[in-house]
């Protein structure tokens, strides 16, 4: 009989490597809304009607690059979290098992 665990294997160095992607894209939607940012039109101008909907628009724009590093980073935590709890509860069942006289 097999064990429950064969052929099983969690490789934590995997999550922590996804949680640098999120964070790298984090830092990616960060420079986006920055940029965005700075395209309000401050001369009114010929365009003085679409200036309203358009400041509208890179608002949202902003606010959505603003939501998706809150998220984004969030998201990084979370597998750097579940990869450190992991390995962790591993460490301590490991140094529980050398403990138990056969």
């Amino acid at each position: 009989m097999t064990a429950p665990t064969a052929g099983f294997a969690v490789e934590t160095t995997k999550l922590l490597d996804e949680a640098k992607i999120w964070e790298t894209e984090s830092l990616e939607m960060e420079n986006i809304g920055k940029k965005a940012d700075v395209l309000e039109f401050t001369d009114q101008g010929l365009y003085t009607l679409f200036i309203p909907k358009y400041h509208l628009m890179v608002n949202a724009v902003v606010a959505r690059c603003n939501e998706a590093l809150v998220r984004m980073g969030e998201i990084r935590d979370t597998l750097g979290h579940i990869a450190t709890t992991y390995e962790a509860t591993e460490e301590r069942h490991a140094q529980q098992l050398g403990t138990v006289s056969p």
